[in-house]
Order: structure tokens, then sequence, then C-alpha cells
């Protein structure tokens, strides 16, 4: 069996490095590598990484662990691993999350049998309000998966794949560094449109725990601004990026990005900053009329109501934040 490596950033996670790391050293899959890119953890961390591996003597060979002499946020953590990484294949796992023992023999063993450049599996999602599985229904059709991810209600994680290394190497496919918020819009959608060959499992077989209070999922539920230009940069660049491929992707892009705009829009309203409210809605009614017209802009007084700063802080706000609560604490970190 070829060599796969595992890439896991770690950044404040004490707390739940143990459970993680013992998820990979007791894979079935043999021939791993291990990178964790310790992006100057403030806690002990590493200190537990380096004490759970001695349980496992087997798998110290294959373990790297890579220092930052900076802290410089997750894109770039990613991109550092991404880097280091020998496998034919790689599979990304965030430090506070963990998968089923059998996960990637499962995934290795799915990409053979269909030759697939990129694997998707199925996810049980651990949060403080619920917890519910998200199932991937099986599918070896490109254009179904990527418009799939180019749709607000599904996931477009990182996490949860197994990715041929070549497309990021071939197609000069990197995390854009700086942008810590969406990072997985930088990459996600190019690594699919792509590929040759995509397939999915329908089985859970990783666990996204979102219970973390500094978890990406966790500060996207609160005001926080900054957090929402950054996650609005990484979407436009997915528009960018579709901007002179096909119509149906472009266009599917451009009805992904005003809906996530408006969603925004609201939640800008609802927490009352209206110079982030005005750049958003710029960014809306800038876009192409028949996107609008798609989600039920196309009536002159309607856009005018709709981005109208009262009418979304006190008529759809509550709306917007209950729809964008359940997919922002389900599907980020």
């Amino acid at each position: 069996m070829y060599l796969i490596s595992i890439l896991v950033p770690v950044y404040g996670v004490e707390d739940y490095i143990e459970r993680c790391a013992r998820s990979l050293f007791e894979q079935t899959y043999q021939n791993l590598e291990y990178i964790f890119v310790d992006d100057c953890s403030p806690d002990r961390s590493i200190d537990i990484l380096e004490k759970t591996i001695k349980d496992y003597p087997s798998r110290l060979s294959q373990l790297r662990i890579i220092r930052h002499s900076e802290r410089k946020g997750i894109a770039a953590t990613r991109n550092t691993a991404i880097n280091a990484a020998n496998g034919l294949f790689i599979c990304h796992i965030d430090s506070d999350d963990f998968m089923e023992v059998d996960a990637i023999r499962l995934m290795a063993e799915e990409q053979q049998k269909n030759q697939s450049d990129i694997v998707t599996v199925g996810a049980h999602i651990i949060s403080k309000k619920r917890n519910y599985d998200i199932r991937q229904t099986p599918t070896k059709n490109k254009e179904q998966l990527l418009f799939s991810i180019l749709n607000p209600n599904f996931e477009h994680t990182l996490w949860g794949r197994l990715i041929r290394l070549s497309l990021y190497k071939d197609y000069g496919i990197m995390n854009k560094e700086g942008c810590n918020q969406g990072e997985e819009w930088w990459v996600v959608p190019r690594l699919i449109y792509y590929s040759q060959k995509v397939s999915c499992i329908n089985q859970v077989l990783y666990h996204y725990d979102c219970t973390r209070d500094t978890s990406m999922c966790a500060i996207n539920s609160n005001n926080n601004i900054e957090t929402w230009q950054s996650d609005i940069i990484s979407i436009e660049s997915v528009v960018d990026f579709f901007s002179d491929k096909e119509e149906k992707y472009e266009r599917a892009s451009l009805k992904m990005a005003i809906q996530y705009f408006y969603m925004y829009l609201c939640m800008s309203a609802y927490y009352g900053d209206k110079e982030v409210f005005r750049k958003i809605k710029d960014k809306i009614i800038s876009k192409d009329i028949d996107i609008l017209s798609a989600i039920g802009w196309h009536h002159p007084l309607k856009r005018h109501l709709m981005g109208n700063y009262y009418f979304c802080k006190y008529y759809h706000s509550s709306l917007a934040l209950i729809k964008s609560y359940y997919f922002i604490k389900s599907l980020k970190k």
C-alpha cells in the first residue's frame, strides 16, 4: 500500500490532542507519515503528544513534529504541513477532532477501487447544543460534488477527505496565508475542479468537535466582524477562480457568494455595524442581476427593502441568524 501523510495543525489543544493522536496512531492502515505542525502553541499540547507517542513505539519513526518560530495562523500551518508531506495522498485532521481507527484503510481501499483523486467520508458533529451525523451521498461525479460545495447548506471542509497530493503541486493550490477564516475556500473548490475522479463513503469515519471555546465554529457564532470579513474575502476567492471557467460553475459560485453575503448582511445589521453592512450591501447589488433574481432579489422594491439596514435588522436578522447558526456551528472552526 502507498504512503499516506496525515497532516495535523496544533495550537491550544491540550485537552484534545491525546484523543486525536491515539485515534491516528491506532489506524489499521500501516504505511503512514504523521506530520504535526506546532504553531507556537502556548499550552502543553506538544508535551502531551510526545508522551502519547511513547505508547506506540512502532509509529515513532513515522512521526514528525515541525515547529514554527512564530505564530502564523491555520492557513500557513496547513501549508507547512503540505510542503513537508511525502505521501502519495494526504489527509487533514484538526487536532481537536478524531477518526475511527479504520478510517484511513477504508478511504485507501475506496481510492484504489475507483482510482479516485479525492475520497470524502461522513462525519459526526459534536457541539454544545446537539450532536448529529453528516453522511455523504455516494457519488463518483465530480460535477455533483463541486456543485454541492458551492451550496451554503453543504460542507466544504478539508477534513474528512483523502486527497491526492499532486493536485496541490501540479496546480499550485495552497492556502492563502493570513486568511485564517474560511481558508478551505481557497483550496477545496480548486482541488475538486482539477480532480479527475472522486468518490464518497456513506459512513461516519470522522468526528468533528465544536465544543472548544476557541474553535472557529464558536468564534463565528459571536459578533466577530474581523472574522466575517476574512470569510467574505475567502468566498470572493471562489468567485474569482471560477470567473473564467465554465459558465455553470461561475454562476453557481456567484449564487453561493450572494447567499453568504446576505447572511452576513443580516448579521451585521443585527449587531449594529452599519459600516460593514454598507460594504456587504455594495457587494451584493454589484453582482449579476440574474443571480439576484434566482435568490429572490429580482424586484427593485424588494432589493431596496432587503438591502435596507433597519429592514434586515428587525425583519430578517432572526431568520438569517438561526439558519447561519446551525450551518456555522456544524461546519466551521
